[in-house]
């Protein structure tokens, strides 16, 4: 494990709420009774997928939050894992960055899911065959 892979590995474990009760609810951040079943996700999965998501978001130049305030790390893990600062996500690049901070590849593929369907919900993702309101 690269030195940048180790220091975004303490700086998500420092991000994380150890209160799963935190992670239940209609927030982008938390996830619903009803999601749960769907996505095979349980509670104690929330804290470390939200971070780990966090800092895929960071380092692919999105999200502007903890992580990215540190441009010295997003740029080293992105070089480290040779993933561009291009704004753009995948569901198979995001399995591959967040297997390197100990979530699986399923878990990792449902929560990115779970989070692109809370987008469409939200009416942040739009279809162009779609009236919109």
């Amino acid at each position: 494990m690269s030195k940048a892979i180790e220091w975004m590995e303490k700086t998500i474990q420092s991000q994380i709420n150890n209160d799963p009760q935190h992670y239940s609810g209609f927030e982008w951040y938390q996830i619903t009774l009803e999601e749960m079943p769907v996505f095979q996700l349980a509670l104690e999965d929330m804290p470390r997928l939200i971070e780990v998501y966090e800092a895929y978001f960071a380092i692919k130049d999105i999200a502007h939050n903890d992580f990215y305030d540190n441009k010295t790390l997003c740029k080293a893990v992105r070089s480290d894992l040779k993933i561009e600062a291009n704004r753009q996500v995948h569901e198979k690049e995001f399995q591959y960055f967040a297997k390197h901070f100990g979530v699986s590849n399923r878990k990792a593929y449902a929560f990115y899911w779970k989070m692109d369907f809370w987008h469409i919900r939200q009416g942040l993702v739009t279809f162009n065959d779609e009236q919109q309101p």
